[in-house]
């Protein structure tokens, strides 16, 4: 999704910045890297190209809404990808998502 070929890394990396701002600005549910794990969440803000997303906690049987809010400001490396809205799994407030959030741009 961010790979422009055989650019120098510098300009591809600038690039990549650019891609994701966008795709953050027109999305709302994205994948980030934080601590070498990966955690779908919602952007609730966006600040030049920082992005302040609130991630939800992996279960067993799907992910979660954490109790206390986990809110971090994230820069455009950490945005793997964008993903659907989660569905809910049952009234207790767990979701799955249709696609693979491993961090695979698959």
């Amino acid at each position: 999704m961010f790979d422009d070929g055989n650019l120098p890394q510098m300009i591809n990396l600038t690039s990549r910045i650019k891609k994701t701002v966008q795709i953050v600005k027109d999305s709302f549910v994205v994948v980030v890297r934080y601590d070498g794990d990966y955690y779908p969440g919602l952007v609730e803000e966006v600040v030049e190209t920082e992005f302040r997303v609130s991630v939800l906690h992996k279960l067993r049987a799907g992910w979660c809404w954490p109790k206390l809010k986990d809110s971090v400001w994230h820069s455009p490396t950490d945005v793997i990808k964008q993903v659907k809205n989660p569905l809910p799994v049952n009234s207790r407030g767990i979701f799955m998502f249709s696609e693979d959030i491993s961090g695979s741009n698959d």
